[in-house]
């Protein structure tokens, strides 16, 4: 018998279509239980709803699955922290029922699934001794760094510039530019940041001081190609720039020009201010400032900037981000080397709007510099949340709430994007070293880059919790970090078949170069400083 069978099976057209609502109306992976919600159903008594295991517990003919659970609410919501236990790793059926007083049926979901993916040291994971470094993290990070000193790129547009300044990616099988353009605001921040953190710790003296030129050649750069003064979003650098040309649409719009986004200036606002904090040299300051005086004059009342904006005049071209996480970053950074009440109203302004809207709904989107404009909840990503995570981690003696923020938003992480298991998800095509981190939803494999600030958020976690299992996570991820990487150095963007080594595609960011090279760095002086 059905579980509609049960209640005398389901009227038609007398009956309500229950959806899901909130932070998980498009649940698609959990290792943590997860809690969802939906729209009331008119004289609705109570709420069943059923969860069911692919090849699960079978009874009467034609092998029908019986529930893995039952659970029954009076109000639109449920949370299945009670029957996870019982859910096998695995792809998950679930169904709601809206009964009434009567017991009859007045309305019924669609079948909802989900997968259940392997949390650390599950079952299908890999044992901490299968994570051994290929190379040893200090070594990986200086091989990094030699090969981004060869300015590796083939028919680049500038033979003379390196090729990250005017390029997003290198293909792996010739050494040749994809002549798609480079996206300075997300990906020259990382530049600078790769650098510096080589420049500060990294084994080789020569290569330690080439860092430290290059990182001041992107900047100046930047500087270079940042909009001009006479513009409504004035001195923020380009969205988008391609062949001596700036401003393009990473969606591919054609309908629009001069593209720069807004809180993305916040990233190269706080590169410049590491710059300056290391060289002393004012340039770096104040063009950190110029950017900042941009952010405070156009900051909405309700601590937000719009996604993507005409620079020229204005113009509002695409409005809901999560990138207001890379401007608090950086009036953080500036409000403590040049302290400003503009500064503290920003940093105030922008950390209450991401309190209220990103870590509370999830809607952790449009952060990617190349893809369209999404939909609610339509192309969740991990690398605000990431950030932010680190940033409550490090501020945790602001807020009491801060520590517990960050640990939900971890786990939030893991649910969606971390694998912990080689087969542990069916959206994963090959069986990719881990634990290691899938960048968004529309681009779900695991990603070097996200890899990498994953382990930085482990051992954050591990130093204010003193939890060892968050810096053997550090530890094994950093160990797979190794793995991604070319006999001449070059980093693979893209984690590799753990059987084979190959990467899942054919060419690499140059951008994710950057910060695996400083996150490599950073484990090691954590770990080897604890064991001394």
């Amino acid at each position: 018998m059905t579980l509609l069978d049960r209640f005398g099976g389901l009227p038609p057209g007398h009956s309500a279509a229950i959806a899901l609502t909130g932070r998980n109306q498009r649940p698609r992976r959990f290792i943590h239980p997860p809690a969802f919600e939906w729209d009331p159903v008119p004289d609705a008594a109570r709420y069943v709803v059923a969860g069911y295991a692919d090849g699960g517990r079978t009874t009467g003919d034609q092998a029908q699955a019986a529930p893995l659970f039952e659970l029954e609410v009076t109000n639109p919501a449920v949370a299945l922290d009670s029957a996870w236990a019982e859910v096998p790793c695995g792809r998950v059926r679930l169904a709601i029922l809206a009964l009434g007083a009567g017991e009859e049926v007045l309305g019924a979901s669609k079948v909802i699934a989900f997968h259940k993916g392997t949390g650390w040291g599950g079952p299908d994971g890999a044992s901490p001794e299968a994570r051994a470094p290929r190379l040893g993290w200090t070594e990986t990070a200086t091989q990094i760094m030699a090969w981004l000193a060869q300015d590796v790129g083939r028919k680049r547009y500038d033979p003379a510039a390196p090729p990250y300044f005017w390029h997003s990616a290198v293909n792996r099988t010739g050494d040749e530019v994809l002549q798609r353009g480079a996206w300075p605001s997300r990906h020259n921040p990382l530049v600078v940041e790769g650098f510096l953190a080589y420049n500060r710790m990294g084994a080789d003296a020569a290569l330690r001081a080439e860092a430290l030129r290059r990182a001041r050649g992107v900047a100046e750069f930047t500087m270079r190609w940042s909009t001009p003064d006479d513009f409504a979003y004035a001195h923020l650098p380009y969205h988008g720039i391609a062949h001596g040309s700036a401003g393009m649409h990473g969606g591919g719009r054609t309908d629009v020009e001069h593209v720069v986004e807004p809180n993305k200036a916040g990233a190269m606002g706080e590169a410049y201010v590491r710059l300056f904090e290391t060289t002393r040299d004012g340039v770096f300051l104040d063009a950190a400032q110029r950017i900042a005086s941009t952010l405070c004059c156009t900051q909405r009342p309700d601590g937000s900037w719009p996604y993507r904006v005409n620079a020229r005049n204005g113009e509002v071209v695409e409005d809901y981000t999560s990138a207001g996480v890379f401007a608090l970053l950086f009036f953080d950074a500036l409000r403590r080397v040049a302290p400003d009440e503009r500064y503290e109203r920003a940093y105030a302004s922008t950390l209450a709007w991401l309190l209220e809207h990103p870590v509370c709904t999830g809607r952790w989107e449009n952060m990617h510099d190349d893809m369209a404009y999404s939909a609610p909840y339509e192309n969740t990503g991990v690398l605000g949340a990431l950030h932010m995570g680190r940033f409550l981690l490090d501020h945790v003696r602001d807020d009491p709430r801060f520590l517990a923020l960050a640990r939900g938003l971890s786990a939030w992480i893991e649910d969606n994007f971390v694998l912990y298991a080689m087969d542990g998800d069916p959206n994963v095509p090959f069986r990719p070293y881990v634990p290691s981190v899938a960048e968004q939803w529309r681009v779900y494999k695991p990603i070097n880059n996200h890899t990498a600030q994953w382990a930085l958020l482990q051992l954050q976690l591990w130093r204010v919790t003193g939890d060892e299992s968050h810096r053997e996570r550090a530890v094994a991820a950093a160990n797979v970090l190794t793995h991604c990487q070319l006999r001449d150095g070059r980093p693979v963007t893209w984690i590799p078949d753990a059987d084979t080594g190959i990467a899942h595609n054919d060419y690499d960011v140059y951008g994710c170069a950057f910060f695996p090279m400083k996150a490599l760095l950073l484990v090691h002086e954590a770990v080897a400083g604890a064991a001394a």
